[in-house]
């Protein structure tokens, strides 16, 4: 995967486990708790990483490379039939 050119956003919290960006786009099922500003951007995102205390808490990273969703219940989420082979 190439990698994007600008920054990728990190989140700074003592319990938050930053990971790499993968191919697999993931989308949103469940737009609410706040996520519902949410719901007209392209549903594509990178999993960022997750909380070492609440693993099913995941952070996203839409696929515009600028909005960042950085808390949602995993089980909110599926992975897209949009991946990159």
């Amino acid at each position: 995967m190439t990698k994007p050119s600008i920054p990728i956003p990190v989140i700074s919290h003592p319990d938050f486990v930053n990971i790499p960006i993968t191919k697999t786009i993931y989308k949103i099922n469940t737009f609410d708790d706040g996520n519902q500003q949410y719901v007209d951007l392209e549903n594509k995102y990178y999993k960022i990483g997750y909380y070492k205390q609440h693993p099913e808490k995941i952070a996203l990273l839409n696929i515009n490379m600028k909005t960042l969703i950085s808390s949602i219940s995993e089980w909110k989420v599926s992975i897209s039939r949009d991946n990159v082979e």
